[in-house]
């Protein structure tokens, strides 16, 4: 991981980046191990290495050969390789950020200066997004952030340093409930005291969470789908899901002075039928199926938070993405009772 110095560097110098030439001066001999990547684009200047705050023009001298003229007549010669620009990486700062501060990597993609670089799911625990903003070393970096944060969802943002920290930026933070965090700062702190996102998320959860407020009920990793999850119901209104060597189970609670648990009878006829049809527009529950459907299946998503989703449309039926069962003696009879309902109408 680079130092904490480099972090401070990446928010002054943006993801424009700069010359090899630049970061060497910057940042000494290891500089290539810092989360960079090579482009094929030429520098305009590179830094003065008695005075790094000057930059200097570069003049093309021949296909392999630049030169800058220094004060008092002195030049230098640079090789290509020394005046190429080399840019954030996004995926290893993706990587290495997770592995130092506790959440679980994703490709970043994009292009924007501020991007996804992870979330945080587990059980108990609501599911999460981390995001990187990057300035891109002109002026109106602090508006520019500012922008970016007007369309974040609720989330954990890393800055590089607190160089774009400002009262602006708190209080947007705060009204779209974003945790703003300063890479350079997190990393200055031993490791034995840096503690990571995950924990920091879980304490944070305990003091705010509702009871009644559904959570996870897996560790869900990136590259999880929905056709490897298994699920086998409880007639007595719970599910078990399982996915690899991973575990989780939930009780659906039964309507308010009743017994019936529509989620489980729902799910029970998906078990049996292989799909879910709501009722004809014109039936009288079509209305109330149609709702509990739909409450299901967000349900779902929040317990296990898989990217896509749980069902997929098909002729009008919904057919579940992932494997569903039931006990054998429990299968037999929802059987027949769908059979005697189908006789019924």
């Amino acid at each position: 991981m680079p130092p904490p110095r480099f972090w401070t560097l990446l928010e002054q110098i943006g993801t424009s980046g700069a010359a090899a030439y630049d970061w060497e001066i910057l940042l000494g001999k290891t500089w290539k191990t810092a989360p960079l990547r090579r482009t094929l684009q030429v520098a305009g200047t590179v830094r003065d290495a008695s005075n790094p705050d000057r930059h200097l023009e570069l003049i093309e001298e021949d296909e392999d050969c630049y030169t800058t003229t220094f004060p008092l007549n002195s030049t230098i010669s640079l090789a290509r390789g020394q005046v190429e620009v080399w840019i954030p990486d996004w995926n290893r700062l993706a990587e290495e950020l997770a592995k130092e501060l506790g959440f679980i990597a994703i490709d970043p993609g994009g292009t924007s200066q501020t991007r996804q670089i992870g979330s945080i799911t587990s059980r108990k625990l609501r599911a999460s997004h981390v995001f990187l903003h990057i300035p891109g070393g002109h002026v109106g970096m602090r508006a520019a952030l500012l922008r970016d944060m007007a369309t974040l969802p609720a989330c954990t943002l890393y800055l590089p340093s607190a160089r774009l920290l400002s009262e602006d930026v708190s209080k947007m933070a705060e009204s779209r409930n974003i945790l703003v965090e300063t890479i350079a700062d997190r990393m200055a702190m031993p490791a034995s005291e840096r503690g990571t996102l995950l924990v920091r998320a879980r304490s944070a959860a305990k003091k705010t969470s509702p009871k009644k407020e559904l959570l996870p009920i897996l560790d869900v990793q990136p590259g999880w789908t929905w056709g490897n999850l298994r699920m086998v119901l409880d007639p007595t209104g719970s599910i078990a899901v399982q996915y690899g060597r991973q575990k989780g189970a939930f009780t659906f609670p039964k309507a308010n002075g009743t017994k019936v648990n529509r989620p489980i009878e729902i799910l029970a006829t998906i078990a049996v039928k292989e799909c879910w049809k709501n009722p004809p527009s014109g039936a009288e529950n079509h209305e109330s199926d149609r709702k509990a459907f739909q409450r299901l299946e967000k349900d779902l998503k929040t317990l296990i938070p898989i990217a896509g989703h749980p069902f997929d449309k098909e002729k009008g039926a919904w057919k579940p993405a992932f494997q569903i069962t039931l006990p054998p003696e429990c299968a037999r009879r929802k059987a027949e009772e769908i059979e005697e309902d189908e006789w019924a109408q």
